[in-house]
């Protein structure tokens, strides 16, 4: 596969590279998520791209790395002056609002995969005409700034045209990029953490207990990766491994098999429990 692929991105001897991929694949202890095609397949473009760069560990480093290679292409192909043309003919205040919205553009787009990660209905392009409706110049048209706008989800390489709307490559790239936005919102943070810790009661009289909610989905363990640290994810992770059950110790070790550098403590509980 990985040959392959390099015979493909034009690298000279693909065996032989394919040979130090694979070993390199080993030492960054990443093996098993190069069983799935989609990671195996961004781990063959990370290295190809730079074959003395040591590959990421864990599954969010992949996605991460990923989408700053993405970043580098766009930048290199000189994509951002092709994309702010569609704004060339409305004069420099246009293609100067364009330069601001393609220097946050990943940012937009990470806001754009929370939104579809909850199910918002607007289109995609809707919804970032709306969220930059200050951007946008008095004299340039609202249809002109749409097309803009759909060029800049068109050449970002994360999405797909599907419809009348934009969807993305993959359902873990966008639970990858919402995870992203929602640990840089204060409110947006609060609520998926208490969602990921809520824990509900059970039973009643002498047998009364509490059942923790959680669930391992891949979207959590990217949100629960972003925040390892946070004093009170630590003490909820440990509360999950103590109290869980068999379900909180699945959870614990499932972030572990995904690459998350877990608090040693919280390990250590999952571990006794």
């Amino acid at each position: 596969f990985a040959a392959t692929w390099f015979a493909a991105l034009a690298l000279p001897e693909p065996d032989r590279a394919a040979s130090a991929f694979l070993t390199e694949v080993d030492r960054a202890h990443v093996a098993d998520l190069a069983r799935i095609p989609l990671l195996a397949t961004m781990l063959c473009q990370l290295y190809a791209a730079n074959p003395d760069r040591r590959l990421p560990t864990g599954r969010a480093g992949v996605y991460r790395r990923f989408v700053e290679l993405l970043q580098d292409r766009q930048r290199s192909a000189d994509l951002r002056s092709r994309t702010s043309s569609a704004l060339a003919r409305f004069g420099p205040n246009a293609l100067q609002s364009a330069e601001r919205i393609l220097d946050e553009s990943l940012d937009l787009i990470s806001r754009l995969a929370a939104a579809q990660l909850a199910e918002q209905p607007e289109t995609a392009v809707g919804l970032l005409a709306a969220w930059t409706a200050d951007e946008r110049p008095r004299h340039v048209t609202p249809d002109a700034w749409a097309t803009f706008l759909g060029e800049v989800l068109r050449r970002s390489g994360l999405m797909i045209e599907r419809g009348d709307t934009f969807v993305f490559l993959h359902q873990t790239l966008l639970e990858f990029l919402a995870a992203r936005h929602i640990v840089n919102d204060e409110d947006g943070r609060a609520t998926a953490l208490s969602a990921l810790f809520s824990w509900k009661q059970v039973g009643s009289g002498r047998q009364v207990r509490w059942e923790w909610e959680g669930r391992a989905e891949s979207f959590v363990t990217f949100l629960v990766e972003a925040v390892p640290n946070d004093p009170s994810v630590v003490r909820e992770l440990k509360r999950v491994a103590e109290e869980g059950g068999h379900k909180g110790c699945e959870f614990i070790a499932d972030c572990l098999d995904q690459g998350v550098e877990l608090n040693r403590t919280v390990v250590a509980a999952a571990r006794s429990a």
